[in-house]
């Protein structure tokens, strides 16, 4: 049990990292571009911003699959 439990960790750490490499080329384009108008901090907020709405929506697309009936997900 404990060591299906750690390959879940690690796979998931796997994966969040490898859907994720395109964010770090994004922001570097975005941080070398920055200037008077673009700041430092909107990219960071943006960037926080961005990810917890993705949480948000993750999570409830994650409860909306226990309310709906088993059958019709697949």
């Amino acid at each position: 049990m404990k060591g299906e439990f750690m390959s879940l960790i690690l796979t998931t750490i796997l994966h969040f990292a490898a859907t994720n490499i395109d964010d770090i080329f994004l922001l570097l384009t975005w941080f070398l571009q920055r200037d008077s108008k673009l700041k430092s901090s909107h990219i960071i907020f943006g960037q926080y911003l961005g990810f917890i709405a993705l949480v948000i929506l993750s999570v409830i697309g994650a409860l909306g699959a226990l309310i709906i009936p088993q059958e019709w997900i697949g």
